[in-house]
């Protein structure tokens, strides 16, 4: 399911910030787009890049969005999984 009509938004809830080891010494920034199922119990799952920024941002992102948690999506008052996409925001000096 997608989101929209009579299916809420998953909202998050608690997220795990990127490190950005990797990227030491670099000045580099995005906007990564990321597609996931955000199950009935608010877990991320199946994460995927849509849109790439720099390879450094990318190694620190994705895992970092899999640890994040959401309100589930809901449909008629109850949990559902949706099909989310997400842009975020990076900034790294």
């Amino acid at each position: 399911m997608r989101v929209g009509g009579e299916v809420s938004a998953p909202v998050v809830l608690s997220r795990v910030e990127p490190t950005y080891e990797g990227c030491a010494g670099q000045k580099v920034w995005g906007f990564p787009i990321l597609e996931a199922v955000i199950d009935e119990t608010g877990h991320v799952k199946n994460l995927r890049l849509l849109k790439p920024v720099h390879p450094c941002l990318e190694a620190a992102i994705l895992p970092a969005v899999r640890q994040w948690r959401f309100k589930p999506a809901t449909l008629g008052g109850r949990p559902v999984p949706v099909i989310y996409n997400m842009t975020v925001h990076i900034h790294y000096r």
